[in-house]
C-alpha cells in the first residue's frame, strides 16, 4: 500500500497549469478581464465551472512558480475539489 501526499503547491500547480493552457490557446485574441471561460465541464452536474480572463491571467503568471494565487488559497476545500476533478479522481 502506498500513501500519496497532495500538497497545496501541487494543487496550485495543477489549477494554474490548466489556466495557463487556456491563456496560451487564446493568446491571439483580445479579451476583457471580465470575459468568462469554461474551466471545468459538468461541475457537480450543475453546469460548467467558469473563470474570468483575470483569473486566467493570474494562473498563467503563477504557473511554474512558488506563488499560490489568492483565488486558490482563499478556499482550499474548493481548490482541492477542482484538483480532483482535473485529475479525474
Amino acid at each position: 500500500m502506498f500513501n500519496v501526499t497532495i500538497t497545496k503547491q501541487m494543487i496550485s500547480q495543477e489549477i494554474c497549469g490548466e489556466l495557463c493552457g487556456i491563456a496560451e490557446r487564446n493568446q491571439d485574441r483580445t479579451f476583457k478581464l471580465s470575459d468568462r471561460f469554461t474551466f471545468i465541464r459538468n461541475w457537480n452536474d450543475k453546469g460548467h465551472l467558469t473563470v474570468t480572463h483575470e483569473i486566467v491571467l493570474q494562473g498563467y503568471h503563477c504557473y511554474l512558480t512558488e506563488r499560490i494565487p489568492a483565488f486558490i488559497s482563499k478556499d482550499w476545500n474548493l481548490s482541492f475539489l477542482m484538483y480532483k476533478k482535473l485529475k479525474g479522481l
